[in-house]
């Protein structure tokens, strides 16, 4: 290949006992095998394929927005402001897309329950009261199966 980076390893992370789940399995690929593997020596990149990342989901409720007189970019502010986010977006550079996050604060589901909409008469407006927060699938840019047997966490080095 004339870039020089071949795939010299394709894996696979299932849990036969059912001790973890897909999302579990993800964080372990994200977060703690794919640093290992690229802090070895040749290891240009491992790829990550399939899995389940949680997120945080808000469902407003549009009918309890008009009731507080609230608009949906005042929601986005407020759960940008608990968040401490700034900005995050999907930078396509050529064949590979990278996806840009800020670290946020938000930490449980209460936290962004919490989140200060507005004041009425002396009393705070929660997302709440307006939305159900819950957490969730985020949409997945591909899935990872093994032997006919359901979806696995896969990852490819390079």
């Amino acid at each position: 290949n004339s870039s020089g980076v071949d795939w010299i390893f394709e894996y696979a992370l299932t849990d036969p006992g059912g001790t973890l789940n897909l999302a579990q399995l993800t964080t372990l690929q994200n977060w703690f095998i794919k640093y290992e593997l690229q802090g070895i020596s040749g290891v240009a990149e491992v790829a990550t394929l399939g899995g389940m990342v949680q997120e945080y989901q808000v469902v407003v409720d549009p009918q309890k927005l008009l009731a507080y007189h609230l608009t949906l970019p005042t929601v986005e502010a407020a759960i940008r402001a608990a968040n401490g986010e700034t900005s995050g977006s999907v930078v396509d550079m050529g064949d590979a897309s990278y996806i840009v996050r800020t670290a946020g604060y938000i930490h449980s589901l209460k936290d962004l329950q919490d989140a200060s909409l507005a004041v009425r008469n002396d009393v705070p407006i929660t997302l709440r009261e307006v939305a159900r927060v819950q957490l969730g699938p985020q949409l997945p840019n591909g899935v990872a199966e093994l032997d006919g047997k359901g979806q696995v966490v896969g990852g490819i080095v390079m």
